[in-house]
């Protein structure tokens, strides 16, 4: 077959013979590979956590691109995590925190159950509370499987100890799912034990 032989044009040639010219280029050729490190494209749904050479934490939260320090690291974070229970063969894209099968609770009238649950968690949207929380669990990964998930589980079994199957049964599943909301966004209940002795003491004297 015939061969097609590409030349450059004459003046590409006659620029890159003076020494000028060709600094001119390379520097613009830098200039070029260099300028996306000063800028960064935020998606839609996720917030960022920044870290700049010289040791500056930071956050975006708004979509769109953003102006950056060169070299900064940045790490992507879901603004809104999904946790849910699953069957086998459910699809499982999209949702951060898999749990298998169910929740086993028992009621306070010993009766078992098994729960399912699906619940949505937004992270903060404040820089300082979001700088801290990715400082502590370093990827959105440890979060979802050390804190959320436990929690969310936690949660769904201290509120079986507060009904009687029964009474779900007859009209108190609204409630279950008002008082799981609550404890999910409000922090759980905590009950304790007191014990008081109705005795006199005298004094012997």
């Amino acid at each position: 077959g015939d061969t097609q032989v590409l030349a450059a044009h004459p003046m590409i040639l006659t620029m890159w013979k003076s020494a000028k010219a060709r600094y001119l280029l390379i520097g613009i050729g830098l200039f070029v590979m260099i300028l996306p490190q000063f800028f960064m494209y935020a998606r839609p749904g996720y917030q960022y956590y920044l870290v700049s050479p010289v040791g500056t934490k930071s956050a975006i939260f708004n979509s769109g691109y953003h102006g950056i320090m060169p070299f900064t690291r940045i790490q992507e974070w879901e603004k809104y995590v999904d946790i849910k229970v699953v069957l086998e063969g459910e699809d499982e894209e999209g949702i951060e925190g898999v749990i298998q099968g169910g929740i086993p609770i028992r009621f306070i009238d010993q009766v078992k159950a098994v729960c399912r649950v699906s619940v949505r968690m937004q992270l903060p949207e404040d820089a300082p509370s979001f700088i801290r929380l990715a400082e502590e669990f370093r990827q959105p990964a440890n979060l979802v499987r050390n804190t959320l998930v436990p929690t969310v589980k936690e949660q769904v079994i201290n509120t079986g100890y507060m009904f009687a199957a029964q009474d779900y049964i007859s009209g108190s599943a609204s409630d279950f799912r008002q008082t799981l909301d609550d404890q999910l966004k409000n922090g759980g209940f905590s009950v304790q034990k007191k014990e008081y002795f109705d005795t006199l003491y005298l004094d012997a004297s």
